[in-house]
């Protein structure tokens, strides 16, 4: 499987409501500088996980709690803004 960090940018960006085309040159890059910076992270953090575990499963767990988190911060924030799914 092969992954266009790029297109993921664009799809976060329209996630969150921003165009880069009305965004101040400062925000969009440092808007996606935060995105590659992210998901950089979490790519060592997976490589992390994945090679400290002493079983396929305890990976996966790992991951999964990961992804959880991740879930309930945005879904505070969401909450916290008045945003509806």
């Amino acid at each position: 499987m092969k992954v266009d960090l790029e297109k993921e940018y664009q799809e976060y960006l329209k996630l969150v409501g921003l165009k880069e085309s009305e965004m101040h040159p400062v925000q969009a890059i440092e808007t996606k500088r935060a995105f590659y910076g992210g998901c950089g992270r979490l790519f060592n953090l997976m490589d992390v996980v994945s090679n400290s575990t002493e079983s396929e499963e305890e990976a996966i767990d790992g991951m999964q709690e990961m992804k959880d988190q991740i879930t309930n911060f945005w879904k505070k924030e969401t909450e916290k803004h008045g945003v509806k799914d």
